[in-house]
C-alpha cells in the first residue's frame, strides 16, 4: 500500500515516503498527496490538534475518508462532528478489549464503532429476505450470517 507520513521533525532514516513539515501547511499536505489520496489518518497525541486537522482535511477534501485518533473518549464525538468518518479511541478500545478477554460481554469489539453480537431471527423477519426485512434501515445494523 502506497502511503506518506507527514512528520514535523526529520527522522534519522531517509525515506521518500516521509514528508517533513507542518501538517497545517497546505503545501506540505499537497506534497503528501492530500489532493489525490482516498484516505487520511490523523494520529497525533494531541486531541485538539487532531480535531483541527480533521476539520482542515475535511474542508480540503469533502470526499476523502478520514480516520482520526482520540486519546480521550470525550473527544470522540467532537472528532466525528469535525468530519472524521472513523475515530480510534484508545479508551473505548481498551475497555472493550478487557471485556472481550474477560468474556463478560455478549458484544465482541471488532474495531471502534464495529461490534459483533448474536441474535436469533425474530418471528417478524422469519421467511423474509434481508431487503424485505429492512434490518439496516430500521436498526442501523448490518447482518452477517455464519
Amino acid at each position: 500500500m502506497d502511503f506518506r507520513i507527514v512528520e514535523k521533525r526529520e527522522k534519522q532514516k531517509h525515506d521518500d515516503r516521509l514528508i517533513v513539515g507542518d501538517a497545517t501547511d497546505l503545501e506540505v499536505l499537497k506534497r503528501a498527496g492530500i489532493m489525490e489520496t482516498s484516505a487520511v489518518v490523523i494520529t497525533t497525541h494531541d486531541d485538539a490538534f487532531n480535531i483541527y486537522l480533521t476539520l482542515y482535511c475535511r474542508r480540503l477534501r469533502a470526499d476523502v475518508q478520514i480516520i482520526s485518533r482520540a486519546t480521550l473518549e470525550r473527544n470522540t464525538h467532537t472528532l466525528h462532528r469535525a468530519g472524521a468518518d472513523f475515530v480510534i479511541s484508545e479508551a473505548s478500545m481498551g475497555e472493550n478489549g478487557i471485556f472481550n478477554l474477560l468474556r463478560r460481554s455478549d458484544v465482541l469489539l471488532i474495531a471502534e464503532g464495529l461490534d459483533l453480537f448474536k441474535v436469533r431471527v425474530p418471528s417478524s423477519l422469519a421467511g423474509k429476505t434481508l431487503v424485505e426485512g429492512a434490518v439496516r434501515q430500521r436498526t442501523g445494523c448490518s447482518v452477517i450470517v455464519f
